[in-house]
């Protein structure tokens, strides 16, 4: 993930009480909300989290 990426999500949600699976979730939604961020997992030959299992193209 990018500097700028990690910039831009909103820290205020994420609280220190938050487990590494809930901010795992968080951020792969952030990831899946986030079209340029997809193109760019994409670009990298990188998996979407979560993503491809829900695609049916």
């Amino acid at each position: 993930m990018t500097t700028v990426a990690m910039n831009n999500l909103d820290l205020s949600k994420i609280k220190r009480s938050k487990s590494n699976a809930e901010l795992t979730g968080m951020l792969a939604e952030y990831i899946r909300s986030d079209e340029r961020l997809r193109a760019e997992c994409q670009r990298q030959g990188k998996p979407i989290p979560n993503v491809r299992a829900q695609q049916k193209d």
